[in-house]
């Protein structure tokens, strides 16, 4: 998938991301959402857990970038082992929450991320951007964390819905 390179492109490809995840799970019961592994033991709950944790700190960052604060993103050289520990903790943050607070709450941030995300100047020289590595606008962090993160979970929640034969999302029109 391409990266957007502007805020117009950007909040489609994160509306249609998001669209497509949603329909995904809307096929699901809630009992295969909460008990049946899917990605590498996770289940669909627990997907939903750790692209929301990700989402929530997009959001803390870009409202950050909106207000001219500093940025408290992780420093670059983020390692993967870093990401993983950040994963597991969130993980057993959400372990025993309910389905319907674990959707409840990827909706919520959802909307304020995108809400936030809309605030972005439209101009890629504002001066709010110097806060990105060499002040270019974060298109790549932004992507990541939405609509190619959405697609990189996506995939084994198709699978599993074409070995259920259930209907898999199509694209939005």
């Amino acid at each position: 998938m391409e990266i957007a390179t502007n805020k117009d492109d950007m909040l489609v490809q994160a509306r249609d991301g998001w669209w497509r995840f949603q329909r995904a799970l809307a096929q699901l019961e809630q009992n295969e959402m909460t008990e049946i592994p899917i990605e590498e033991g996770w289940t669909v709950k627990d997907i939903i857990a750790h692209i929301t944790f990700w989402e929530s700190n997009l959001l803390t960052w870009m409202q950050e970038t909106i207000d001219g604060r500093p940025v408290s993103r992780p420093e670059e050289g983020l390692t993967d082992e870093k990401v993983d520990a950040l994963n597991a903790e969130n993980y057993q943050r959400n372990e025993l929450r309910s389905i319907h607070d674990v959707l409840a709450d990827a909706q919520e941030t959802h909307q304020a991320l995108m809400d936030v995300l809309r605030h972005l100047p439209e101009d890629p020289k504002d001066e709010r951007y110097h806060v990105w590595r060499n002040g270019e606008p974060p298109w790549e962090l932004i992507a990541g964390d939405t609509y190619e993160h959405y697609e990189e979970h996506i995939g084994p929640i198709e699978e599993y819905l074409l070995k259920t034969g259930k209907p898999g999302p199509k694209t939005p029109t």
